[in-house]
């Protein structure tokens, strides 16, 4: 599970640091998939 979510995080980051979101959209969706993640995981 740990891994999944740090996939997550690391694709999330790539793309705002790509400048294909903004940082803040960017971490808004970021936290709803990794809670997702979680949420299924629990």
């Amino acid at each position: 599970m740990t891994a999944q979510i740090d996939a997550a995080i690391g694709a999330g980051v790539a793309t705002i640091l790509a400048g294909q979101v903004d940082a803040q959209s960017g971490l808004n969706a970021l936290k709803k998939e990794v809670q997702g993640l979680l949420d299924s995981n629990a």
